[in-house]
């Protein structure tokens, strides 16, 4: 190793931010390059015995007394580098070093590797939930969301069993993404153990407030069949071609005729200008949006209606048709209003089958895990060489999509 990347001397007695051990994480599933931490011995009094045997097997460390010319190499195989690498920050805060905050923000679907990795390596010290829980409320906080952080975001909420998050990142699924979202879902099913249930119902409320829209976009054409008045408009009509007279004028320009008569607002004349309406903001003619477009893209065209100037009706806004206009936005409006997140604890049930599925995935692993013990054994590692720890068999080892993860988080270094 370079001479850059030896730790700075330990002054007595107290801790060293730099780290007296190294650690290299290897990513699971080799699509990054393996990274190098400088890690404090210290994080061993707050992490869980596993993770400490883990640490401390072959690191020659003993509280913060450290072979310093010699410092010993950690491997950690079959890992997430980004997560693995707030981790080690975590734990560092923990036992009460000034560390300063994290270069980068991490995205939703780093909170969710953080969490993962910590359950699946047992080192859930308080500290890790914390950072957590106040991420995943600066992330609601974000005006924007990708269909891919709200199903990330959702995942945390749920494994946190938060509530009032699962309901507020629930709601903002079936307002943001389309009906077809489900594929992104899918994909995280294979990854972590949740509930299909619960994509399953989204979709559902997804669909039913599509299908909500649609029939109110239809209910602005049968309110516009219901009423039969005739009203003349403030333009006139040429009673030999029929074509409008501009302005003041007195006779149409084109057939050089004076017998003018006022224009007529009839039923027929404004159920063509809703359509009119209506295709100008998008609603119309490709009803296919109702199922591919999210709810908050269709409200956002309901609500351009409002600046529809299509009729000349003599009466303005008494006219029938900005009558109807107007009561079909309200519609829009009360159905964005009535649409309510879900509810943490109609999806528990499923919580407990799979806490169980889940403890005999454990069984079976631990036999695994002793069967490996003692083949390893009987090999010994040399001592001054970097020791490769055994593949662990976690329950629920998650099978790794490549994250999308801020690079900083790539580049190891002092934690």
């Amino acid at each position: 190793m370079s001479s850059a990347d030896e730790p700075k001397a330990m002054s007595e007695g107290k801790a060293d931010p730099n780290g007296d051990l190294y650690v290299r994480v290897e990513q699971r599933d080799g699509s990054d390059e393996p990274a190098h931490y400088l890690v404090s011995a210290q994080v061993l009094s707050t992490a869980s015995d596993d993770f400490k045997a883990m640490i401390s097997e072959h690191s020659s460390v003993t509280g913060q007394r450290a072979l310093r010319n010699n410092l010993p190499m950690i491997t950690i195989p079959n890992s997430n580098v980004a997560a693995m690498g707030c981790i080690f920050w975590l734990l560092h805060r923990h036992i009460g070093l000034n560390l300063e905050e994290l270069s980068h923000k991490p995205v939703p679907c780093l909170l969710l590797e953080v969490y993962i990795e910590a359950r699946n390596r047992d080192v859930f010290v308080p500290g890790i939930k914390q950072w957590i829980t106040e991420r995943l409320c600066a992330a609601l906080e974000l005006p924007a969301l990708s269909n891919k952080d709200i199903a990330d975001l959702t995942t945390v909420a749920w494994y946190l069993e938060d509530e009032s998050k699962f309901e507020q990142l629930t709601l903002r699924a079936m307002k943001s993404m389309p009906a077809d979202f489900l594929s992104r879902w899918e994909r995280l099913r294979n990854r972590y153990p949740v509930p299909s249930s619960i994509p399953v119902a989204i979709r559902k409320q997804i669909r039913d407030s599509s299908e909500k829209l649609l029939e109110t976009l239809h209910l602005g054409v049968e309110l516009l069949e219901e009423n039969t008045y005739v009203y003349d408009t403030l333009v006139k009509l040429c009673r030999k071609c029929g074509r409008q007279v501009e302005g003041d004028a007195t006779k149409c320009q084109t057939c050089d005729n004076s017998d003018v008569i006022p224009g007529h607002c009839t039923k027929d004349v404004r159920v063509s200008l809703y359509f009119q309406a209506i295709r100008k903001v998008n609603l119309w003619p490709k009803l296919v949006r109702f199922r591919e477009d999210s709810f908050s893209k269709l409200v956002h065209d309901f609500d351009r209606l409002k600046d529809d100037k299509t009729s000349n009706c003599a009466r303005n806004q008494g006219c029938p048709l900005f009558g109807v206009l107007r009561r079909v936005r309200e519609a829009v409006e009360k159905l964005g209003d009535d649409l309510k997140g879900l509810s943490l604890s109609d999806f528990r049930d499923h919580a407990v089958e799979m806490a169980e599925d889940n403890s005999r995935i454990v069984s079976v692993n631990a036999l695994r895990d002793n069967a490996d013990a003692e083949n390893a054994a009987h090999t010994v590692a040399p001592t001054d060489s970097p020791v490769e720890l055994p593949k662990e068999a976690p329950a629920e080892t998650p099978t790794e999509v490549p994250a999308e993860v801020p690079t900083e988080a790539h580049t190891g270094g002092s934690i």
